[in-house]
């Protein structure tokens, strides 16, 4: 099984995910081919975790500490706010001092350990904004790379989060993409640009590679 989805409402939040390589435990007791009371406690326990972790993933959100306000802040620290997407493509590279570079990984690293939750909606929110402000900012797709790729590597067998794994992991080692947003951006200088961000956008996060 790819993912358990434990509670009844189709949408996204709530769901949880399984990963694939998980190994079952050397007891007898919690076999999947055994009857006992070992096994019956263990997938309680199990389940009552992944509603925990749901629980906390939506007061993160509430509270601003989920992936789409971290992402916002990551902005702010490189003064993008209030910016749209084109705009922020055609800006230069700039330099950043020390203590705004630490504070740029450390929240950079924090974004990709939300792609790790078991809670399907955190993961696609941390994965549609690592791969935007990757396309938003050389600069932050630097750091990324720096801190390391392994997050977005696809660890379970559904379909959309192995898609937005793909797009997000093509955002940061692919310069075609990169290319694409400053050649649109010039080409699209005076024209409707929110109209063309949207489009982009929508192709990115919604058309299989």
């Amino acid at each position: 099984m790819s993912y358990d989805y434990y509670a009844s409402n189709p949408r996204l939040h709530g769901e949880a995910l399984t990963r694939t390589d998980t190994r079952s435990t050397s007891s007898t007791a919690t076999e999947d081919d055994r009857v006992g009371a070992g096994r019956t406690m263990d997938k309680w326990l199990q389940k009552i975790g992944r509603r925990f972790e749901s629980l906390l993933n939506r007061w993160a959100n509430q509270r601003g500490m989920g992936p789409v306000p971290l992402a916002q802040e990551i902005r702010r620290l490189t003064n993008h706010n209030g910016k749209i997407v084109l705009e922020r493509c055609s800006l230069p590279p700039r330099q950043v001092s020390r203590s705004e570079m630490r504070a740029l990984k450390k929240r950079c690293n924090k974004l990709l350990k939300f792609v790790g939750s078991t809670e399907l909606s955190t993961q696609l929110d941390a994965l549609d904004e690592v791969m935007a402000l990757a396309i938003e900012d050389s600069l932050l797709r630097t750091i990324f790379s720096e801190c390391g790729l392994a997050p977005l590597e696809p660890q379970y067998n559904e379909m959309e989060l192995q898609s937005r794994s793909t797009k997000a992991l093509a955002s940061i080692e692919e310069r075609s993409t990169h290319e694409l947003w400053y050649s649109l951006y010039s080409f699209n200088e005076y024209s409707p640009i929110k109209f063309y961000e949207k489009r982009i956008r929508e192709f990115l996060l919604y058309v299989p590679l």
